[in-house]
């Protein structure tokens, strides 16, 4: 005679998150066992085993993998599976059994120079569980080609908690974005498991790149009008996040320019400045991650 059984999810509020089966057996259920009791986002799911044939489940087992009716991953905390199968006389057993849902691990790829100072990131997809590196490159050249990648770039693997591997790389860059210095670095990742926090470090190094040539920069018109403006040229994508000053030769700064998308053009406004001579400043930072300064001289006329 087929018993009626009945597997549903609650939080711990009792309301339903997930309904795994409703239907019949044609034995009586001995109970629910699980072969794991703590569940992570993206990770296996927990399967039940019913010690009974169910109808449309061969093998008497089933699973919830943290996911609620609506599709959506529930929230972190402790959940109850329960049983309930009822004989052809109407009597009903609950089977209770409880699993806890963790929130979804997260991992950070940090960099730090060697005083220990956080100074450059591997941007992660958010959520990433990452159980370890290891890296093809260790050290990669300071130069970047005029649009702001990487010439020589640190690569590696990530080993992924739920299984599998992702590759990576790192340009060399600064949280601001700027090109770091030649040096030593270490690459620290950080990862939250359910045990704990779990850290992994590796060595890279940043070499000193071939030095660029950039000449001085062009201020045109040069004689400029005064209570208008003077642009500077300068050579496009060699010189990243440009800036130019004007001076006055008591060394008053006039006006001030900046082009963060290394066009090759700056642009000083002159409105309030009179006729007279004065002294464009150039400031900048080459590709290979040198500093670049400049002066030029520049006149006003009415």
């Amino acid at each position: 005679m087929p018993f009626t059984v009945n597997v549903a999810v609650f939080n711990a509020s009792g309301e339903k998150v997930d309904q795994l089966f409703q239907g019949t057996a044609a034995a009586e259920p001995n109970g629910v066992a699980l072969d794991r009791t703590l569940l992570l986002e993206g990770g296996a799911p927990a399967v039940l085993s019913l010690g009974a044939a169910l109808s449309g489940a061969p093998g008497g087992t089933l699973s919830w993998g943290g996911v609620g009716s609506n599709g959506q991953w529930v929230a972190p905390g402790v959940y109850t599976i329960l049983l309930s199968f009822a004989n052809a006389f109407g009597q009903t057993t609950n089977f209770p059994v409880s699993v806890q849902v963790l929130a979804a691990p997260s991992s950070t790829l940090q960099v730090f120079d060697s005083a220990g100072e956080l100074v450059g990131r591997v941007d992660l997809a958010a959520g990433l569980s990452v159980a370890g590196f290891s890296l093809s490159k260790t050290a990669m050249v300071a130069a970047w080609t005029a649009s702001g990648a990487p010439v020589d770039p640190i690569t590696g693997s990530l080993a992924l908690s739920t299984g599998g591997a992702r590759p990576f790389s790192w340009d060399g860059r600064s949280l601001s974005g700027q090109p770091l210095a030649p040096g030593v670095y270490t690459l620290v990742l950080k990862s939250a498991t359910p045990s704990g926090t779990q850290v992994s470090s590796r060595g890279i190094t940043i070499l000193a790149g071939p030095a660029q040539a950039i000449g001085d920069p062009f201020v045109c018109p040069n004689p400029g009008s005064a209570g208008s403006g003077l642009g500077v040229r300068y050579p496009a994508g060699l010189l990243l996040r440009a800036q130019a000053y004007l001076y006055s030769l008591s060394g008053e700064r006039v006006a001030t320019a900046t082009d963060p998308g290394a066009s090759g053009l700056l642009w000083l406004d002159c409105g309030k400045a009179s006729a007279g001579v004065y002294l464009v400043l150039v400031e900048g930072r080459l590709a290979s991650g040198a500093s670049y300064r400049k002066v030029v001289k520049a006149a006003l006329v009415h």
